[in-house]
């Protein structure tokens, strides 16, 4: 492991690239979406709020409405 630590320090720095704000956008939302999930599952309970969150992740990646709505259900009762 030192010897890893001492390639890691004389190792050239490859350069960063920073997010586009299409997926900064997304990161957020789906921060959100998550914290709106934590809040609802005390009231709603496991299976609504784990569909409510499913179809959300699911419109956050490009899924069409319906096939966000299936696998909502879907997850949200095998789970």
């Amino acid at each position: 492991m030192a010897f890893c630590s001492f390639l890691l320090l004389f190792k050239k720095t490859d350069p960063v690239y920073w997010p586009t704000p299409q997926v900064l956008r997304r990161l957020v939302l789906l921060i959100a979406s998550l914290v709106i999930y934590a809040w609802l599952f005390e009231w709603l309970g496991f299976p609504l709020a784990t569909i409510l969150l499913t179809i959300s992740v699911a419109l956050l990646f490009n899924a069409t409405l319906l096939s966000a709505v299936i696998s909502g259900i879907f997850l949200g009762i095998s789970l």
